[in-house]
């Protein structure tokens, strides 16, 4: 029987050699606890993007993948696509962090 460090390894290297797809790499890792994602499937996260949407919207996260400069995108439903540095610009974990920053962007409005 393989250890685990052994298996990793092996997996990693496949993945080096263009044996194995980075996506179901990625994937496995998160399914056998190696990694932990920072969102999960199902998860609600709320969108807004002031340039365009009058209010925010709460949207599911529906899957992920890799994008060609292997940073996770996360998609979610309405076709929206996001890294983890958009977390507090556009896309905000909770209804009350996405309400302070509507409210935030309208008082900043009425100062300009």
């Amino acid at each position: 029987m393989m250890s685990s460090r052994n298996a990793l390894t092996q997996l990693l290297g496949e993945v080096i050699d263009g044996n194995y797809d980075l996506e179901s790499a990625v994937r496995y890792l998160e399914s056998n606890g190696v990694i932990v994602m920072s969102f999960k499937i199902g998860d609600t996260v709320y969108w807004y993007d002031k340039k365009l949407m009058n209010e925010p919207m709460a949207v599911r996260v529906t899957d992920y993948r890799s994008d060609h400069h292997g940073r996770t995108k996360w998609i979610c439903s309405f076709l929206t696509e996001f890294v983890v540095s958009d977390v507090g610009k556009t896309i905000f974990l909770t209804k009350e962090d996405v309400e302070k920053a509507v409210l935030e962007g309208r008082n900043n409005e009425r100062t300009e």
